[in-house]
């Protein structure tokens, strides 16, 4: 529906109050309370909330076209009682004139991208960008997806503006294939809630977690050890940092000596020797590698251990 209002003034007189859109309230008899939603508050692409003096309505609108001194147009849309109601600004002067917009249903389209550029190996952000506002009907307004091969950090989920969320995802270790974030459909409404989204969203990433892998082995062929063994830590590509033996955990008491690195092709090699703790019947002891203590092509290990029973009365 088009509506000419005459304004017996002059044109540039009209587009003043056009302009100023925050403050409709004080000049429409429909409009009780009114303002501006985002820091543009003229032109198009500014944006601002109606609460309407009939059935309790309110809308969202947006200025899509901008005629300086004569008229604009704004794309408004909202949900009231089941009834989607819309309110359009039209006013002429001196041979202006002007025309409102049209409610707006459509479900928002959505692009996923990431921080970073090529092959991820260490935790990333992911944007969301909606081509306009949305609704996320989730608890919490979470943007409910599915991942492979890496997931959410915890709170992570951020909104940044009405059209932009991001999120921060943590890779999962091992992994040489792609990432995998597939939003469903039914994620998200449109800003005024009325419609679901009805396609489905996936995002890909390159990750290359596949870290050193440390192989523990030692020179007793005995159950339970009685005194000093040899053991010995390969990995199976040569690390960016050596590793020292203050990187070593002991669990169950005992002591490392003679701590040393050898050199193999393509492999670090480390040596040591374990004597247990005296006075231990059949205990256990337990020389742990914790994870990422070292990392090769900038992706730490795995977590690690050699074990071993005790036999020191």
């Amino acid at each position: 529906m088009i509506r000419e209002i005459p304004v017996n003034l002059p044109s540039h007189q009209v587009g003043d109050k056009l302009a100023d859109i925050g403050n409709i309230c004080h000049g429409h008899p429909a409009v009780s309370k009114s303002f501006i939603t985002l820091d543009l508050k003229t032109g198009v692409g500014a944006t601002r909330h109606c609460d309407f003096t009939m059935m309790g309505a309110s809308a969202e609108e947006r200025v899509t076209k901008w005629d300086e001194e004569k008229a604009c147009w704004l794309r408004a849309w909202t949900l009231c009682l089941g009834v989607t109601a819309m309110a359009a600004l039209s006013a002429c002067g001196g041979g202006g004139g002007g025309t409102v917009g049209t409610t707006d249903n459509a479900v928002p389209t959505l692009e996923i991208t990431s921080d970073v550029t090529g092959v991820a190996s260490a935790p990333f952000k992911v944007t969301f960008t909606f081509s306009d506002g949305v609704t996320i009907p989730s608890p919490g307004g979470v943007l409910p997806f599915a991942t492979k091969r890496g997931s959410l950090i915890q709170g992570s989920f951020t909104k940044l503006s009405a059209t932009s969320y991001f999120a921060q995802i943590l890779p999962h270790d091992g992994q040489t294939a792609d990432f995998e974030l597939t939003v469903p459909p039914g994620a998200y409404k449109n800003a005024s809630g009325t419609t679901f989204s009805a396609v489905s969203y996936t995002f890909k990433q390159p990750l290359y977690t596949l870290g050193p892998v440390p192989i523990w082995s030692d020179n007793s062929p005995d159950i339970f050890i009685t005194g000093p063994v040899q053991v010995t830590l390969t990995f199976d590509s040569v690390l960016t940092t050596a590793l020292t033996s203050n990187q070593l955990t002991i669990t169950g008491g005992g002591s490392i000596s003679n701590f040393s690195k050898s050199l193999a092709p393509g492999n670090d090699v480390y040596t040591l020797t374990f004597t247990p703790p005296p006075g231990v019947p059949y205990g256990l002891v337990t020389i742990e590698l914790p994870k990422s203590a070292v990392s090769a092509g900038g992706v730490g290990n795995y977590l690690s251990n050699w074990s071993r029973g005790v036999n020191t009365p």
